[in-house]
């Protein structure tokens, strides 16, 4: 299991890895964050 970045940027460079079998989990409590937001668009 390899871990995504926690924020930032950095979560950005880690999307270029994503497969289509992988699993992303998202905890979040308040808010959507700009950087969930992206990886939940980019999943779809």
């Amino acid at each position: 299991m390899e871990r995504t970045a926690k924020s930032g940027h950095e979560i950005y460079e880690s999307m270029i890895h994503f497969e289509k079998e992988d699993c992303l989990v998202i905890f979040q409590y308040v808010k959507l964050l700009p950087e969930s937001k992206a990886l939940l668009d980019y999943a779809r």
